[in-house]
């Protein structure tokens, strides 16, 4: 680009009489250039601005506890643009005990016009992959692969999965998908804007929501029971 408009400065020289004519011929004829194409750059721009505005985001943090002993954060994210909704999820937790045991954690779920089309969760705990799940849709059922295995889940559409209780309260609601598990749970009330959901392997939490934001939830395991509470 910059030997050809060297080799059109030459050519434009060559025309003119003097310095002077050649200096004022070049200035004249970029100006009139950088008018034709400044409406398409800005056009562009505002596009480009529209499409930057148009994704709406919220962002909650959450302190996980047990007992009066806080061991770990949670980061969850909602972002929004034309019909595309894609939630993520991040949690770390350190015990911090005799045998301490360090864990990570990563979810995603994105929906497109409230249809579940692609979803992932991750688990590590000390350093060591725990699970790595990743579903995607694919012509009328949902295709999950778990390390170098493939499976094939036929419970189609679904329009609400566990990551989802972080974005919506259930209020018509009536079950919930579980990527961990696999399967279709459902969802019982359990007070006013609070939702109990029992697990397959015996646990059980509980969901509580204030003006539709998710606020606590309250997780019971077979060794342990945890708290999950809102900071911001």
């Amino acid at each position: 680009m910059i030997y050809a408009f060297i080799i059109w400065l030459i050519r434009e020289y060559r025309k003119t009489a003097n310095k002077k004519e050649f200096i004022s011929l070049v200035s004249a004829k970029i100006f009139r250039r950088i008018t034709v194409v400044m409406p398409f750059i800005l056009l562009v721009l505002f596009l480009l601005l529209g499409i930057a505005t148009s994704a709406q985001t919220r962002r909650h943090k959450y302190e996980i506890s047990r007992g009066d002993r806080v061991i770990g954060t949670m980061l969850f994210s909602e972002t929004k643009s034309g019909g595309v909704t894609r939630l993520n999820l991040v949690s770390e937790v350190n015990t911090g005990f005799i045998l301490p045991i360090t864990g990570e954690g990563k979810e995603e779920a994105v929906y497109q016009n409230g249809l579940l089309v692609k979803s992932a969760i991750m688990r590590r705990q000390n350093g060591k992959e725990k699970m790595n799940k990743h579903m995607t849709i694919d012509s009328g059922r949902y295709l999950v692969r778990s390390g170098e295995s493939q499976t094939i889940h036929t419970c189609y559409p679904i329009s609400y999965n566990m990551l989802a209780l972080y974005a919506k309260e259930p209020v018509t609601v009536s079950e919930v998908f579980s990527d961990r598990f696999g399967r279709m749970i459902p969802i019982r009330r359990a007070g006013q804007h609070r939702y109990k959901i029992e697990l397959p392997d015996g646990s059980y939490n509980y969901y509580s929501y204030v003006n539709g934001v998710l606020e606590k939830v309250e997780v019971h395991q077979r060794l342990y029971t945890a708290t999950i509470q809102i900071i911001k």
